[in-house]
């Protein structure tokens, strides 16, 4: 029974990687979280899977800004282009202001999954922008 219980609790707050999706790779949400967290403004950050409409999944993050910082989805998106090989490049990118939190303050990573995509959820592709492996997008991005 205990280790049914700790199973639950490792999916949830300790999945190191997100599943490999469309492009076939396995990505690191530590990493995501890493480079993301490097962007200017930004206090918290949390890297998930989330359904894609192929079946597979799409790397989403989810930010929380410190105070008084303003950024714009487009800016963190650019920083993660430049830092990020492509696979990695989230997909989504939504702020809010907290994350949600276990008693002991490790993220809820499976209610941010389940969650998914919601209508604050900051979709590259719906704002006109494409990662490919030669590393272009349609708005120019990729130096």
């Amino acid at each position: 029974m205990l280790q049914h219980i700790k199973k639950a609790n490792c999916k949830g707050t300790l999945d190191p990687y997100i599943p490999p999706w469309k492009r076939g790779e396995n990505i690191s949400s530590f990493e995501v979280e890493r480079i993301v967290g490097k962007f200017s403004g930004i206090s918290e950050v949390a890297a998930v899977g989330v359904p894609a409409e192929i079946g597979e999944e799409e790397v989403k993050v989810v930010v929380v800004c410190q105070a008084n910082s303003s950024i714009k989805h487009e800016d963190l998106f650019e920083h993660c282009i430049r830092k990020m090989p492509y696979f990695m490049v989230p997909r989504f990118i939504e702020f809010v202001k907290d994350l949600p939190r276990t008693a002991t303050q490790k993220v809820k990573k499976n209610e941010l999954r389940d969650l998914g995509i919601t209508n604050a959820t900051w979709d590259c592709e719906e704002e006109g922008f494409t990662i490919t492996r030669g590393g272009s997008t349609n708005r120019n991005l990729w130096t």
